[in-house]
């Protein structure tokens, strides 16, 4: 009678080597691939601490959490003047008109910048005195406060283009932010331009 062996492994023919080589090459590229599709669809650091854009549009009283903010109205310079001095551009002044609202706490308007929709980004101009942004004034809470904000940018960059509004002036990683779309269409005015002081107005 033949005994059975112990501790030998069947040898493995030509083809059936083969065979196993393939199907360790098909694993390894089914892991690499999921693994690949894992990174596309984990959104990055960036896009995951992005901040919180809330869209408005003219007239819409958009809440940014800390505060209120409203675009009014907007008007478009080639040139505006700003303690005593005219500041001309090369493209256009956008000089928006809006109204903003602290809720619970004083506080500043820390930023303001246009994006237009190739999402390039101007903030509040600093060529000229500035009244109720980039931390020129205090807000206190429910008191509404309107005035001007001033930004230069070129004209191709009008139109699409949107405004944001934070508490600070960095570090917006996951910070509430709000979005407003500008009016459609501008007009030039041909005279020099003034920004309006900011004031308080009723609730």
């Amino acid at each position: 009678m033949t005994q059975p062996m112990h501790g030998r492994h069947r040898q493995l023919g030509p083809l059936q080597k083969v065979l196993a080589a393939i199907g360790s090459v098909i694993l390894v590229i089914v892991a690499l691939v999921l693994g690949q599709l894992l990174i596309d669809l984990s959104p990055d650091t960036d896009t995951s601490h992005a901040p919180f854009l809330i869209a408005g549009k003219p007239g819409d009283n958009v809440d940014v959490r800390t505060f209120d903010v409203k675009l009014i109205s907007a008007r478009y310079a080639s040139v505006v003047k700003s303690s005593g001095i005219d500041h001309d551009s090369s493209g256009v002044w956008v000089i928006l008109k809006i109204r903003v609202t602290a809720r619970a706490e004083a506080m500043l308007i820390g930023y303001a910048a246009l994006v237009d929709k190739s999402g390039r980004t101007y903030l509040a101009s600093d060529r000229v005195k500035q009244t109720l942004v980039s931390s020129a004034r205090t807000l206190q809470p429910g008191i509404p406060v309107e005035g001007e904000v001033a930004f230069e940018i070129p004209r191709d960059a009008v139109a699409g283009a949107t405004v944001r509004f934070a508490r600070k002036s960095g570090d917006h990683r996951m910070d509430a932010m709000a979005n407003i779309e500008l009016p459609g269409g501008y007009e030039l005015d041909p005279a020099a331009a003034t920004l309006a002081p900011s004031r308080v107005v009723k609730p």
